[in-house]
C-alpha cells in the first residue's frame, strides 16, 4: 500500500490521505460497531469466550522489553516521518524500508536470520 500510495505522492500526502479518510471512517464506525455487536452477539454473551488478560499475560509474556521499546521508538519515528513528508520530502516507501533496516540493525544480530526467515518474501516481491 505504501508503494502504491507513493505513486500519488504529488497529489496526496499522508496527512491529506488521513484527513480525506477520516470523515468516512467517523461516519461508518458507529454503524459497523453496532452491526458487529449484533452479528457476534453470542460471542459477547458467552463467558467462555471472554479473554482472561492475566492468564494470557502469563501464557504469552513479553520476553524482551528492551526490544519492545526499541520497536516502539522505530515505529513512532516512521509514523512521524510519514507526517513530516511535506517538510522532509522523503518518499513513504523509503521511510518504510529505512524503518525496517533500522529495526534489523538494532535487533540482536545473532537472531537476524530468524527475522529474515519469518518475512513473507513472496508477498513482498509480488
Amino acid at each position: 500500500n505504501i508503494i502504491i500510495g507513493n505513486m500519488l505522492a504529488e497529489y496526496l500526502d499522508f496527512t491529506a490521505f488521513l484527513v480525506n479518510l477520516a470523515p468516512g471512517v467517523l461516519i461508518t464506525a458507529p454503524f459497523v460497531y453496532v452491526f458487529l455487536r449484533w452479528y457476534f452477539k453470542s460471542a459477547f454473551e458467552d463467558p467462555v469466550l471472554r479473554a482472561d488478560i492475566p492468564a494470557l499475560e502469563k501464557l504469552y509474556p513479553i520476553t524482551n522489553r528492551v526490544l519492545l521499546v526499541k520497536c516502539g521508538c522505530v515505529l513512532f519515528c516512521v509514523i512521524l516521518s510519514f507526517f513530516l513528508h511535506p517538510v522532509t520530502h522523503l518518499d513513504p516507501a523509503w521511510v518504510s524500508i529505512l524503518g525496517a533496516v533500522w529495526l534489523l540493525t538494532i535487533f540482536d544480530m545473532h537472531h537476524c536470520h530468524e527475522a529474515l526467515m519469518s518475512v513473507e518474501w513472496d508477498t513482498l516481491l509480488f
